[in-house]
């Protein structure tokens, strides 16, 4: 597909590949092409890796969150601060990889721990 667009300088690595295959695409092959053509167009380097592509096609089933939801209501703070809580007890209180875990900047999670009082 990338030399289709003319992109003769661009390569795909292997996982990356690996995550085009595996995904469904549900929008089928004209989907496919405008992500690659996307990826091509704002391609900083000559490689596309795993890291290029879009969120939906980099999220494993298996990283998804099981809640059950109470009937009530939900607090999405008290939610948001036991991930954040859950995910620096993961890490032993390393903010940069709990950052890196939760994909947000660093200074996103200083915020929200200061924000919630959150002592690590």
């Amino acid at each position: 597909i990338i030399a289709k667009f003319g992109f003769k300088n661009i390569k795909m690595n292997n996982n990356a590949i690996e995550k085009l295959k595996s995904y469904d695409w549900p929008g089928n092959i004209r989907e496919l092409e405008n992500i690659v053509y996307r990826l091509c167009l704002l391609s900083k380097d000559k490689e596309i890796n795993e890291h290029d592509l879009p969120v939906d096609l980099n999220s494993n089933p298996s990283n998804k969150i099981n809640l059950s939801l109470p009937n009530d209501h939900l607090d999405l703070e008290e939610l948001e601060k036991d991930i954040i809580n859950s995910a620096l007890e993961k890490f032993n209180g390393n903010k940069s990889k709990t950052a890196e875990y939760l994909r947000i900047p660093r200074h996103v999670l200083l915020y929200r721990l200061e924000k919630y009082k959150i002592q690590s």
